[in-house]
């Protein structure tokens, strides 16, 4: 498999990857017949983007002014995908590149044939061939991210003249899951993940190994480098790293320096990982979807943070638990029969059309009945279904501000609390985890133990 060297990544962390070509394309997409522009290329990297820049020597200027690719384009209207461009070239070292979508813009000069395109796109990547077939194999890089839990040694070698020392680190993660074997390795440049299986990956698989870390570690982190091994062939791409990287305020479901977090970790890894497999959607799993908008909330305010996770909880028992909503039916038929009842009361029929409807209104399934069911099967207390609904009415009517900062706080760590439990019940974990609404953060056994009120 093809590699950055490690000089070569912390060369990336600080923006200063750098591809020279001398055969590069721009295929203009989403037309039968697209326009080629061919000519030497270069490609930067920056904060937020790739730079990519071709010179095309063979075209007229004046006739590229005429024909401008914005030309016909009224302020604020949608930009035709016909307008975007990729680029394919051949660095300097053989390797065939390609980027993915981007708007390019030409400059010009009077005295000169010719001219220089320039755009920005966020991943590019090669492919080649190999000799070796049926290995199946992915190395992902999380550059200048944080450290996860590890519990077996590395050792490296120091030469000092015909002197040896052995160096031991503990920086490594390993366990495996079925046919498929897991590596995490603490870097100098942040996290490697190396993945193996006898079998091909499902397509989707570095987005579950991603979603994963969201859920475990509760990090928004993106792999700057991604290498898959299919068979004969080797993809690698890069992707610019995100800028900047606020700590969270949401914790790990395991405190990192937990005795047990290493084992207590891949328990959670396993059982999600296997869970947002069964996804067939491109899309991320919608419980991946609500953990990305609560851990980004959370890197901004606390403020935001109640208001998405509140949302997250009543978004997760819509989408994961419509059985829940099955149990409803024959309560439905009572508030039928009592609509029926209201047309023989001795009232006025504007009263009678406005009690019609707010009973018939309860025939929606309401998040809190799912949480009531959920309370009697030990999945969560009634703390949890309190906290949740101040939360929620105060966040979302825009009154967050009547509750101190104190009960803000303590709100939002139990309805975190909440929103990871309903996630425990769904993927089937059963085990420790770390209790962050109590003073010195103590552990918890899933599901609970107490007996139904």
């Amino acid at each position: 498999m093809w590699q950055l060297s490690e000089k070569g990544k912390l060369e990336f962390i600080d923006d200063k990857f750098y591809i020279e070509g001398i055969d590069g394309r721009l295929v203009q997409q989403d037309t039968n017949n697209p326009k080629i522009y061919n000519g030497s290329f270069i490609i930067r990297q920056r904060s937020r983007a790739f730079e990519i820049t071709v010179f095309i020597p063979d075209i007229d200027p004046n006739s590229l002014i005429k024909n401008s690719m914005q030309n016909g384009l009224k302020t604020g209207s949608i930009i035709p995908e016909s307008h975007y461009y990729i680029l394919e070239g051949l660095d300097l070292k053989g390797r065939k590149w390609y980027s993915n979508e981007f708007y390019p813009s030409f400059h010009t000069h009077i005295n000169y044939r010719g001219a220089l395109f320039k755009g920005a796109a966020q991943e590019i990547y090669f492919e080649r061939k190999t000799d070796s077939a049926n290995i199946n194999k992915i190395h992902l890089d999380f550059l200048d991210s944080f450290n996860i839990p590890a519990h077996e040694f590395t050792e490296t070698i120091i030469r000092s003249g015909k002197k040896e020392k052995k160096k031991f680190t503990r920086n490594v993660w390993r366990f495996k899951d079925g046919d498929i074997s897991y590596t995490f390795t603490n870097e100098t440049y942040g996290l490697s993940v190396d993945v193996e299986n006898n079998r091909a990956f499902p397509s989707d698989f570095i987005s579950y190994i991603n979603e994963t870390l969201w859920f475990v570690f509760a990090r928004l982190i993106h792999p700057s480098i991604e290498i898959e091994r299919k068979n004969n062939s080797v993809k690698c791409l890069l992707r610019v790293l995100e800028k900047p990287r606020l700590t969270p305020l949401l914790s790990p479901l395991i405190r990192l320096d937990h005795i047990n977090a290493p084992t207590i970790a891949k328990e959670m890894f396993i059982k999600y990982i296997r869970y947002i497999s069964k996804n067939k959607s491109e899309l991320l799993h919608p419980i991946s979807v609500e953990l990305k908008k609560v851990i980004r909330a959370s890197q901004h305010s606390l403020d935001a943070q109640s208001l998405f996770v509140a949302v997250a909880v009543e978004a997760i028992l819509k989408s994961q638990y419509p059985e829940i909503d099955i149990k409803e039916e024959e309560e439905n038929e009572e508030i039928d029969l009592v609509q029926e009842n209201i047309k023989n009361f001795d009232i006025s029929s504007r009263l009678k059309d406005r009690l019609t409807g707010l009973i018939g209104a309860m025939k929606k399934s309401h998040p809190k009945n799912k949480l009531i069911q959920l309370k009697e099967r030990g999945v969560i207390n009634e703390e949890h279904i309190k906290a949740w609904e101040r939360l929620r009415h105060t966040v979302t009517h825009g009154d967050i501000d009547s509750i101190n900062f104190n009960d803000r706080c303590n709100l939002c760590s139990v309805v975190s609390q909440l929103m990871y439990l309903l996630v425990f019940d769904l993927v089937g974990y059963k085990g420790i985890f770390t209790d962050y609404t109590k003073e010195g953060y103590p552990d918890l056994h899933f599901p609970f133990r107490f007996k139904k009120s």
